[in-house]
């Protein structure tokens, strides 16, 4: 793994679409991870390499020759806490897993959560 190649968890939110944009801008590789095929054209548009995954199930095969990571994943207000729980806690634990078993050079972690209504977030998710 010589030359730098991001893995962009998240690519289709918000957070993920800004951070996508200036992948391409900046002309870093970088493999976006989407839940849906539908959403694979505006990421293709921009030269990433789109790989197919839920971050509810086993997802390390986006990890294949990654260097780097910015997990920008998260869940929505209405998704409730169960989805909660396995995006915004369980996903970023499987992702840090898959990255130290890959070697990858560098984990981000970008998190708005409580950012807005921390008195809404279980105790066991807040930071």
């Amino acid at each position: 793994m010589s030359s730098m190649k991001v893995l962009l968890i998240g690519a289709h939110g918000r957070t993920g679409r800004l951070i996508a944009r200036r992948l391409h801008e900046q002309a870093v590789p970088f493999r976006a991870l989407l839940r849906k095929s539908a959403h694979k054209s505006e990421f293709a548009a921009m030269g990433a390499e789109i790989v197919l995954g839920d971050l509810t199930h086993d997802f390390s095969h986006a990890f294949d020759d990654i260097t780097h990571v910015v997990y920008a994943a998260g869940s929505a207000e209405t998704e409730g806490v169960l989805q909660e729980r396995e995006i915004d806690r369980d996903a970023v634990m499987r992702t840090a897993d898959y990255a130290k078993r890959r070697r990858v050079h560098q984990l981000i972690v970008v998190s708005a959560l409580s950012a807005y209504h921390p008195e809404r977030n279980p105790l066991s998710l807040r930071h």
